[in-house]
């Protein structure tokens, strides 16, 4: 069966997040010795969980930060001492704000689900029996 290419969320193989975690991840799989069904569960878990959430909290950041230029490059700098300034912003009004707040909580929510699944991978990975992510935290020494 061949090896077939989807686009997620309008992501091909160009964005950084899709090519590592899709085809590099598997391609370092294979030169792990790993049970078959210990590099499928892996895969799948990069594929089908850890990539969506990656890039949903990718394209959080990608809006924040066009939104972010657009504010910018509105600047104007005054032509006379004493004029009033314009100084651009973000969220203009309030349901702006409200919506960036949500952006926010929606990128952290992604993000912590993101480092539970990848929780799964080292349990996988290392035959461990973590269960949240507090614990693997503490298990690593420095």
């Amino acid at each position: 069966m061949p090896f077939i290419f989807k686009k997620f969320l309008s992501h091909g193989t160009t964005n950084p997040i899709v090519a590592r975690l899709s085809l590099q991840i598997l391609q370092i799989l294979d030169q792990c010795s790993l049970t078959k069904e210990a590099h499928d569960k892996i895969g799948e878990l990069y594929v089908n969980s850890l990539q969506k959430k990656l890039i949903r909290c990718w394209e959080i950041e990608e809006r924040f930060r066009q939104e972010f230029n657009a504010a910018v490059s509105s600047y104007k700098v005054p032509k006379e001492k004493g004029q009033a300034i314009d100084i651009p912003q973000i969220a203009r009004l309030e349901d702006q704000i409200a919506r960036l707040e949500e952006e926010c909580h929606n990128f952290l929510y992604e993000l912590k689900n993101y480092i539970r699944d990848l929780l799964k991978v080292f349990n996988l990975l290392y035959s461990a029996s973590f269960s949240e992510a507090g614990e693997f935290s503490r298990a690593v020494s420095y």
